[in-house]
C-alpha cells in the first residue's frame, strides 16, 4: 500500500479531529470570561389567584462590562402564561448588573415551583466553562373567585336539570305502572266489575212516567205563613218569611231587593209583589216600628191567601 492510499484512508478521521479542535475554542469564546458575583431569581408575589399576574425578576451581577447577558437560559414556566419580558442593564464603575423581568399569569391552581435559571459562561478566575444557576421560586396559586352571575347561572342550570330528571322519572314511572296494571290477568275483569259499561240508550226500556205531584194549595200555604207570623211577630219570623218569598221567586244570593223586584215585577201577581215589599220593609226596619211593619206584612199575606188563582209567577 503506497503513502497516497494511506492518506486517503485516514482523511475522514483527520478531518473530524480538526473540527473538534476548532469547535471547542469557538464555543468557549461565545461563553466569554465572566466574574459572576450574584445570580438570583425572585417574584414580587408568592401567592395569587388564577388569572392574576406576577413579575419574576432574574438578577445577574458580574464584575465585567458587558452589553447584554445573552447566555441566560430561562426555566420552563409550566402552569403559567408568559405575558412579556423586559431586559435592563446597569453599568457600574466595576461590573454590570443585568436584570430580566418576566410577566407571568398562572393558569392552574396549586403549588408551583419555578426551576432555576441557567447561565453558561467561562469562569474568569479558573478559565474553565462553568454552569451557574439561580435559586428556585415557589408560588401558591389559588382558584379564581366565582362571580355572582356565574354562581346564579350554575344554580339555575342545576335546578333545571333536577326538574327535568324528576319529570322524566314521573313519566317513566307512570308508564310502567299503567303497563303493569294492563298486563295483570284479572285487571280487565275487576275493572268491568268496578266500572260497568254504560247501558246503550237505545236498548234501555223507557220507564213509565212518574205521576205528577198533587197541586199545592197556595191559599192554605200563605194562610199558614200569615198565621205563624201573626202568632210570633219577631224579627227571626219575618226573616224566615223573607227567605220563603225569595225562594218562591228564585232570587239569587247576590241579588238585592231592587234588582229582584225589577226582574220579577213584569210576570208576578201584584198581590205577591205587595207581600214582598211589606216583608222586605219589616225585615230591615228599626225595633220601634217592627210590630207595625210585621202587622202590615201579615195583612198582605192574608190578602194573598184570598187570591190563589193569581199566584203564578
Amino acid at each position: 500500500m503506497d503513502r497516497r492510499s494511506t492518506l486517503r484512508r485516514f482523511l475522514p478521521a483527520f478531518t473530524l479531529l480538526a473540527c473538534l479542535f476548532v469547535a471547542a475554542p469557538a464555543h468557549a469564546d461565545t461563553l466569554g470570561p465572566l466574574h459572576v458575583r450574584a445570580f438570583t431569581m425572585r417574584a414580587d408575589r408568592t401567592e395569587l389567584r388564577v388569572g392574576e399576574t406576577l413579575h419574576l425578576t432574574i438578577d445577574l451581577q458580574v464584575d465585567d462590562t458587558v452589553s447584554r447577558c445573552t447566555n441566560i437560559e430561562l426555566p420552563d414556566f409550566y402552569g403559567f402564561d408568559s405575558l412579556g419580558e423586559e431586559e435592563r442593564n446597569y453599568t457600574r464603575p466595576i461590573g454590570t448588573d443585568c436584570t430580566e423581568i418576566l410577566t407571568l399569569s398562572p393558569t392552574v391552581a396549586g403549588w408551583r415551583t419555578i426551576a432555576p435559571a441557567i447561565l453558561d459562561a467561562v469562569d474568569a478566575d479558573t478559565a474553565r466553562p462553568m454552569r451557574f444557576s439561580t435559586n428556585t421560586v415557589t408560588i401558591h396559586v389559588l382558584d379564581a373567585p366565582l362571580q355572582t352571575g356565574v354562581i346564579l347561572r350554575n344554580t339555575l342550570v342545576e335546578m333545571l336539570k333536577t326538574c327535568i330528571i324528576i319529570a322524566l322519572m314521573v313519566i317513566v314511572g307512570g308508564g310502567v305502572y299503567w303497563g303493569f296494571r294492563q298486563s295483570l290477568p284479572g285487571f280487565a275483569a275487576v275493572r268491568r266489575m268496578t266500572h260497568p259499561p254504560a247501558p246503550d240508550r237505545a236498548e234501555v226500556p223507557a220507564e213509565e212516567a212518574a205521576p205528577a205531584p198533587p197541586p199545592v194549595d197556595e191559599s192554605a200555604r200563605w194562610a199558614a205563613v200569615a198565621a205563624a207570623l201573626s202568632a210570633k211577630p219577631t224579627r227571626q219570623s219575618i226573616a224566615a218569611v223573607r227567605t220563603i218569598l225569595r225562594d218562591r221567586v228564585r232570587a239569587r244570593d247576590d241579588e238585592v231587593f231592587g234588582e229582584l223586584f225589577a226582574r220579577v215585577a213584569p210576570t208576578t201577581d201584584p198581590a205577591l209583589l205587595d207581600v214582598m215589599r211589606s216583608v222586605e220593609r219589616a225585615a230591615f226596619i228599626d225595633d220601634a216600628n217592627l210590630p207595625s211593619a210585621i202587622e202590615d206584612a201579615v195583612h198582605a199575606l192574608e190578602r194573598l191567601a184570598d187570591k190563589p188563582q193569581m199566584l203564578s209567577s
